[in-house]
């Protein structure tokens, strides 16, 4: 029989190395992100570069093939201590097998760590489609707990305050954070018609979207009936593999005093896997959280939210048919995976190959999917010019941008 854990919960031995922490001015520390709709760290594990996708589990995780490829030894779950095998599981019903590696290192600028025992899980190979990115890993919220973090998206980079000499900005709200099943969560409160309805929502920091409501919580408060329109969803992805959900727009979302309109959201529908019946009502993903400079005190349960030049975004879901090749340090272009047959995309003439290059006349040659995004989602309504590159050559294409809500 195997012992099932999920592996945010899994315990790992974290050492410090002497030198590390604040610089010896009490200088904010500086750490530059990739931000991709998720948050990509640059890091080095055993002094080999790791790109690390932020996300609430503890310490870090690492990817298998990144750890097969660095020739990086990884044990079961009963050679590590657990008595047997291990297993986890995500959004989705699947699961996967855990290995372990003993005495990982991991740098961070000038910030150095040890772990005893850290997991490896097969998660490049089942998120990078749907990420649009390559990952080496996971870099859990609580290595950068000895400070209060910073979420700068519009300049991509976390600021790591020495908690003696913080103070929250003026207009930012503070919301206390809850811990369940040592993950943070917090209350919001969301308008449905004319009620406003307070929810506990888990902080996860490695989900792309805004908010996602948990099966449970859609149907306890028939949430199906009451957003509309609503479609069926074909393109989120978790852990456990392709979630089952409904998208529609909530009317409104209020963070203290601060309301947000018109929102993107999913509703949960399958029955197993950590989005079904948790002990949290929905999930507040980096769609959210972005329209925010946020910091967080880890280990004083609290997070301040202060809108940032971010905030006003339209929020939109646009299906066009295109899919993307995932990104890493060494590709930083947008580069056509798959046509869907019959879409707008396919329609528009996009063939898989097919280099961006620029659009709507904006130099486009180095984004990745948030910005294409992006810049669709404030063309809702037009045809918008979108030059490819083309067996060398370059070809103008028009593509549709509506919106399916």
């Amino acid at each position: 029989m195997k012992l099932r854990v999920i592996f945010f919960l899994v315990i790992c031995s974290l050492v410090f190395f002497p030198g590390t922490g604040f610089s010896q001015s009490g200088e904010p520390v500086v750490i530059p992100f990739e931000f991709v709709h998720h948050i990509i760290v640059e890091a080095q594990v055993d002094g080999k570069r790791a790109d690390l996708l932020y996300d609430p589990v503890r310490n870090i995780i690492l990817d298998r093939g990144y750890a097969n490829e660095r020739n990086i030894s990884l044990i079961g779950g009963e050679e590590a201590g657990y008595g047997s095998s291990v297993t986890t599981g995500g959004g989705g019903s699947n699961r996967v097998e855990v290995l372990f590696a003993r005495n990982i290192s991991l740098g961070i600028n000038n910030l150095s760590y040890k772990y005893q025992l850290t997991p490896a899980i097969p998660l490049d190979s089942i998120m990078a489609a749907s990420l649009g990115r390559h990952v080496d890993g996971l870099l859990g919220i609580n290595v950068f707990s000895d400070y209060i973090v910073q979420f700068d998206f519009t300049g991509e980079r976390f600021v790591l305050y020495p908690s003696t000499t913080f103070k929250a900005p003026d207009g930012a709200v503070e919301l206390p954070i809850t811990w369940l099943e040592n993950r943070p969560t917090v209350k919001l409160a969301i308008q449905t018609g004319d009620m406003l309805t307070e929810a506990t929502f888990l902080l996860d920091f490695g989900m792309g979207g805004t908010l996602r409501f948990t099966t449970g919580y859609t149907d306890s408060l028939q949430l199906p009936e009451k957003l509309k329109p609503n479609v069926t969803s074909g393109n989120e992805h978790g852990l456990g593999g392709a979630l089952q959900s409904l998208v529609a727009k909530l009317p409104g979302l209020k963070i203290g005093d601060i309301t947000l309109d018109s929102l993107v959201v999913s509703m949960a529908r399958e029955k197993e896997g950590r989005d079904a019946y948790p002990p949290w009502d929905g999930l507040a993903g980096l769609g959210l959280m972005s329209r925010f400079n946020m910091y967080l005190d880890v280990t004083g349960n609290r997070i301040w939210f202060q809108p940032n030049k971010r905030f006003d975004r339209p929020s939109e879901y646009i299906i066009t048919g295109l899919s993307f090749e995932p990104q890493d340090f060494d590709n930083k272009q947008l580069v056509v995976s798959e046509v869907k047959e019959e879409s707008d995309a396919d329609k528009a003439g996009f063939m898989p190959g097919d280099i961006i290059y620029t659009v709507a006349g904006e130099q486009a040659s180095d984004w990745n999917i948030r910005e294409w995004k992006e810049a669709l989602d404030a063309r809702v309504g037009s045809s918008v010019p979108v030059n490819v590159q083309r067996d060398g050559k370059k070809i103008r294409l028009n593509l549709p941008v509506s919106s399916s809500l």
